[in-house]
């Protein structure tokens, strides 16, 4: 996921925000910028999981509410591993949607309105 991306996401939440209407052209970038954003995610996730793992060789653990660190750290890892498994499903079907939209030829109705 490059800057360009990011862009063009930040333009697809405000245009999804503020409901307006996409011309098809569009519609197929969403499709793209859907999918760099979940497989970036994805990635971002996987990367903490292992972060995570990791923090008892590298910190000494303490829990705020007097609860085992060990369970925190494995509970948050467990989060995070569904988070990644959700992303990959979110990322085939943001690709599949891409390339669905992809295929559809679009002319202008001159009798629509709006």
């Amino acid at each position: 996921m490059n800057d360009e991306d990011l862009t063009a996401f930040g333009h697809l939440v405000r245009d999804a925000d503020e409901q307006r209407p996409a011309a098809q052209s569009g519609m197929y970038e969403a499709g793209w910028v859907l999918s760099e954003v979940t497989r970036a995610a994805g990635t971002v996730a996987e990367y903490l999981r292992e972060q995570t793992r990791t923090y008892p060789s590298r910190y000494i653990l303490r829990d705020d509410e007097d609860q085992d660190p060990q369970a925190r750290i494995q509970k948050a890892g467990d989060h995070l591993a569904q988070m990644s498994a959700l992303l990959t499903t979110a990322n085939e079907h943001a690709r599949r949607y891409h390339a669905e939209i992809g295929h559809l030829a679009v002319q202008v109705d001159p009798t629509a309105e709006g």
